[in-house]
């Protein structure tokens, strides 16, 4: 048997044994999954499971724009299908499972990718990531504003500081946005830094992709990230219909941005995240929804981190052992 084939097989085994222990550990270690299960079950029943169906849609809407937003990505160095680019997505999620804040997902990704190009390929992965990252801290930081003035009152405090307060937080959200809409639009920068310092240079040829990536192409990717944000927030708003909580959309809405935003800055391990996740959104939807709907928030955060992560997760651990590590 060739090396390399071994060496595939030892990976694969590697990865699946991973997943499958990653998996396992987070159900038997969350009851609340377990209950959100059996609810599930039981509101399926009812005539709520329209929302519920619409979730799943969604689902492969939500993969599908980021699989659109990879093949724009790497088309630069390598053109692939938008199969193939689902597929490397969808790996992703497999591996990004059992590393800190999913970033094993671009191990998935480039196993897509010609041996020669998947160094550029985590490159230009990292710059759709940044992209995304924008959309979190633009809908984020817009979200903790509102929140702080008309959720915590800081609006109804009519004094000569608080006025200066809200200014300087609007002032400073709009200053960080700004640069990084700057350093986003303007990759080469990035790429002048790998020029000026001499430790960096014999990584050059791997970033000099970024010099490639014009406005129009930028902005194509910054698109679909909001898109995707759009779709990622309003199936989270299904599924708190379908566990049957009346909740307002707009102000559902900003404590959904909320909640995603501070998720992101919280690292965690996805064997910790369906926790923090249900943790952060009874909090924050404790401050629009009576408490009695805290259960029924924790159980749609439950949902859809199944739906989003876990089912593709499982599909990805398929595609992996079925595929040859090696070429």
């Amino acid at each position: 048997m060739k090396k390399t084939k071994i060496i595939g097989i030892l990976i694969k085994s590697i990865i699946a044994v991973l997943f499958v222990g990653t998996l396992l550990w987070q159900i038997n270690h969350k009851e609340k999954l377990a209950d959100a299960w059996q609810t599930l079950l039981l509101d399926w029943q009812q005539s709520n499971k329209l929302y519920l169906i619409a979730a799943f849609v969604l689902m492969f809407v939500n993969w599908s724009i980021e699989a659109l937003k990879w093949r724009l990505l790497i088309k630069k160095m390598q053109p692939i299908s938008f199969l193939q680019s689902l597929k490397g997505v969808i790996c992703g999620v497999t591996i990004g499972t059992f590393t800190p804040n999913r970033v094993g997902e671009f191990g998935g990704r480039i196993l897509f990718l010609q041996q020669h190009q998947r160094i550029k390929g985590i490159v230009v992965t990292l710059i759709g990531s940044f992209g995304q990252i924008i959309v979190t801290l633009t809908t984020g930081l817009l979200a903790s504003y509102i929140f702080i003035l008309k959720y915590l009152h800081l609006s109804l405090i009519k004094t000569h500081e608080n006025f200066l307060l809200q200014a300087t937080l609007g002032i400073s959200i709009v200053l960080l946005l700004a640069s990084s809409f700057i350093i986003y639009f303007n990759l080469n920068l990035i790429e002048n830094l790998f020029n000026r310092i001499s430790y960096l240079r014999k990584l050059k040829k791997y970033f000099a992709i970024l010099s490639t990536f014009g406005y129009w192409d930028l902005f194509r990717l910054l698109l679909l990230s909001y898109l995707r944000f759009i779709v990622f927030a309003f199936q989270f708003f299904l599924l708190i219909k379908f566990f049957g909580i009346a909740a307002p959309l707009l102000s559902s809405l900003v404590i959904i941005a909320l909640i995603f935003f501070v998720q992101t800055i919280i690292p965690t391990f996805t064997i910790a995240e369906l926790g923090v996740r249900g943790k952060v959104s009874e909090f924050f939807f404790s401050y629009i929804l009576p408490l009695s709907s805290k259960f029924g928030i924790v159980y749609a955060s439950s949902a859809l981190w199944i739906i989003n992560l876990i089912i593709p997760a499982i599909i990805g651990a398929v595609f992996i052992l079925r595929k040859k590590i090696e070429d």
